[in-house]
């Protein structure tokens, strides 16, 4: 189960790295778009699509949801299996921390089931 658990945690990851390297790869489409007169003079559809997938908002939840699986510039170097083996061992750290009764009883409320 943890192996599925790492494996499945590390195809969202390189998607979502994927994604950042394509958007990196379009900004730099777009200022080229940008600084060609013609292109810049008829807005056509490619730029206004690269606008659109550019988009500052977008790019930030991106971001926030590349650090969430741990340090990017780390991880993007790493194979497949280092980055499985980080995620199932990150998830043994929530495990172990979860079932720690010190734990329980400061983040548990409900008293019944602290005893």
């Amino acid at each position: 189960m943890e192996v599925t658990y790492g494996e499945a945690m590390t195809y969202l990851f390189l998607q979502a790295k994927e994604q950042k390297e394509m958007v990196e790869d379009l900004k730099t489409f777009q200022r080229f778009m940008e600084e060609n007169k013609e292109l810049k003079r008829n807005k056509n559809d490619m730029y206004q699509i690269t606008r659109i997938m550019t988009n500052s908002n977008d790019l930030y939840k991106l971001d926030k949801s590349l650090k969430s699986y741990g340090d990017y510039s780390v991880m993007r170097e790493q194979t497949f299996e280092e980055i499985v083996e980080h995620f199932i061992q990150s998830n043994e750290k929530n495990v172990v921390a979860a079932l720690d009764e010190e734990y329980m009883r400061k983040n548990i409320r409900n008293p019944s089931v602290q005893q």
